[in-house]
């Protein structure tokens, strides 16, 4: 097809079919970042759930989980099959709104206004009052705005009142908390036998048959996959930034209209030395410390410098700086140190400070008043945004631009050079794992893996917030790794096994001598341990982690071999209880309230649950775009 193309491009019927495609990319997928999908995802009871919504709400709970996790990868999301979770969540709340609205629940404005003055993240630490600086900032940094959000707390309040009221009625006694602590808090002691993996590997002798028949029949095991490399052009609004033009009008006009944007509290920048005082220090070790500020103090009133005493003296980490604290608001340090710095004029020194790290001398350098950042501190800030923005704008007429070159020459590098964009290299990647500097999804890994080396993209591949084309440059095909290259691997793997076996068998021979007889006819060669305390967690000292064997020892008598060899992860342990430890009465007298709140919180999450898979199960679910929810 391209071939056809390239050598027919100056006939009108090529620029015609030229034509047609372009239209087709920009009506059906390429239009825009979202014109690729329907508008519709789903209906739940007859109300539509859009796509713009939900690769939105998407997005947004992606990059929360990005920054718990940053290193999670597209396979990782696959697997827990992270789109069908949002979309789940969306379809649940949406049923609960409908219920509310039915039951004639509402979120007046004042009480959404309260929830969110009460929110800890928009209020100023000191005196822990709404700020509308701070709720400004943090929303326009996460790219939201007062009425999405203030919309989204709505809908909290009217699913949280839904909740409340279904559980309202829910008690938890004393008793039933008691036992729950009791179950989760109880400990036990064991003595036991480990016959451990290691003391039978060298008694595991290999042929070269038996290692030629594990290669043969785990073949796949040492597989390694097709992979490729491609120059590639990431047409994306991020991306292109740097090639737009902003010019100082722009960003002037940007920052006289938006300044509330740009809003910041007092700052004051200050230098500080400090000589640590251990909370639990002694009156000399005390008497040390103020002795040692002094003579400090002294040294930069005879005129040494500040910085200099700071690298030699300080105790802080901020010594090798010279004692240097950069600018900071209030909020940001303890509230002793605080004080006083921000009651210091500019070059002034404070008398020794004292927090709980120990004794401070604090300079301040500089002092600035609430307010706008000024524009040469945000310029930069602002030409990132408004080229993004302008990138965004002009994206698909960079990619027309792109596209034509391409489909006129097949040079991707022509068309990078002609829109003066810096074409990319990745390295070798496979379809498991993508290329690092792209989160492409397998259908897109998929495509690329199709091209043949030294072809080029004819359509380009979706990104989340753009597009991809790419040449694919080099490829290497799936293969076996040759039995020379992986011998190590197979021996240590098949010596484990089979010291594995041995251990348990060895165990299981054991256990029924030890069943018929007492513990004194355990034999020499075997080292009987005691185990500190465990719970039912499943972690037991000396052992590691084994819920089972924990929660059958936690069941089981005093004295008594447990009925099974349990495998751990040296090899397999004989085991008996030999000490039960029930919570200490004091113990419970303490977490009461806490035990009581948590079964009462885990019975409501049960109730809630059961609630909503009842609405669901009643519900008429339609899925419009199933393809959204596909990886």
């Amino acid at each position: 097809m391209l071939d056809f193309i390239r050598k027919n491009a100056q006939s009108w019927g090529v620029k015609v079919l030229f034509g047609i495609i372009v239209l087709v990319f920009v009506f059906w997928g390429v239009g825009s970042f979202r014109g690729k999908q329907k508008s519709i995802l789903a209906t739940v009871n007859g109300q539509e759930l859009s796509t713009r919504d939900f690769l939105n709400t998407y997005q947004q709970r992606l990059e929360s989980l990005r920054q718990q996790n940053e290193n999670i990868s597209s396979e990782r999301l696959q697997q827990m099959d992270f789109k069908r979770q949002v979309f789940d969540q969306m379809v649940n709340q949406m049923l609960l709104l409908q219920e509310a609205g039915r039951l004639g629940f509402s979120a007046s404005s004042t009480e959404i206004s309260a929830r969110i003055k009460s929110m800890q993240p928009f209020q100023v630490e000191k005196t822990q009052t709404f700020s509308m600086e701070r709720y400004r900032a943090l929303l326009q940094a996460n790219r939201m705005t007062p009425a999405q959000f203030e919309a989204d707390m709505g809908r909290d309040i009217l699913t949280q009142k839904m909740l409340n009221t279904l559980s309202g009625s829910l008690q938890t006694s004393e008793e039933q908390a008691r036992e729950l602590f009791d179950y989760v808090t109880e400990k036990a002691r064991l003595e036991y036998i480990l016959l451990a993996r290691e003391d039978f590997r060298e008694q595991v002798k290999l042929s070269d048959q038996e290692i030629s028949d594990y290669y043969q029949g785990h073949k796949d095991s040492f597989k390694q996959p097709a992979r490729m490399k491609m120059k590639y052009l990431p047409l994306t609004p991020e991306g292109l930034a740097p090639y737009q033009e902003v010019g100082q009008g722009e960003i002037k006009t940007y920052y006289q209209e938006n300044k509330d944007q740009f809003v910041r509290p007092e700052e004051i920048k200050a230098s500080h030395i400090l000589i640590e005082i251990p909370q639990d220090a002694s009156k000399e070790a005390e008497q040390a410390a103020e002795q040692k500020i002094t003579q400090i103090a002294k040294r930069i009133e005879r005129g040494e410098s500040f910085s200099e005493v700071a690298r030699e003296e300080s105790q802080a980490p901020s010594a090798a700086k010279g004692g240097d604290l950069g600018w900071f608001g209030r909020g940001s340090m303890v509230e002793s140190f605080e004080k006083i710095a921000f009651s210091l004029k500019p070059g002034e020194i404070s008398e020794p400070v004292r927090t709980r790290y120990g004794l401070h001398l604090i300079k301040l350098k500089d002092k600035r008043p609430a307010g706008a950042k000024p524009l040469a501190e945000v310029k930069d800030t602002i030409r990132s945004w408004l080229a993004e923005d302008k990138a965004a704008e002009n994206l698909e007429d960079i990619l027309d631009k792109a596209l034509g070159t391409i489909l006129n020459t097949g040079d991707i590098e022509m068309a990078a050079e002609e829109l003066g964009i810096e074409l990319k290299e990745s390295g070798w990647f496979s379809r498991e794992e993508g290329p690092e500097a792209l989160d492409l999804e397998q259908e897109a890994l998929t495509e690329l893996f199709a091209l043949q080396t030294g072809e080029v993209t004819d359509r380009p591949i979706f990104l989340d917030q753009g597009y991809l084309l790419a040449l694919k440059t080099e490829a290497r095909p799936a293969r076996v790794s040759p039995l020379e290259t992986v011998r190590e691997e197979i021996v240590k793997q098949l010596k484990d096994q089979k010291a594995l076996e041995r251990a348990r068998e060895e165990a299981a021979a054991l256990l029924q001598d030890l069943q018929n007889k007492d513990q004194a006819s355990v034999p020499n060669e075997h080292d009987v341990k005691q185990s500190e305390a465990f719970t039912r967690r499943g972690f037991i000292p000396g052992l590691g982690m084994n819920p089972d064997l924990a929660e059958t020892a936690l069941s089981a008598g005093d004295q008594d071999w447990l009925e099974k060899p349990y495998e751990v992860s040296r090899g397999y342990v004989l085991a008996r209880r030999i000490e039960r430890i029930p919570p200490p009465e004091e113990q419970w007298e303490e977490q009461k309230s806490f035990w009581i709140s948590r079964l009462n919180q885990n019975r409501k999450g049960s109730l809630h649950q059961a609630y909503i898979e009842g609405l669901r199960a009643s519900a008429e679910i339609e899925i419009v775009s199933p393809e959204l929810l596909e990886y």
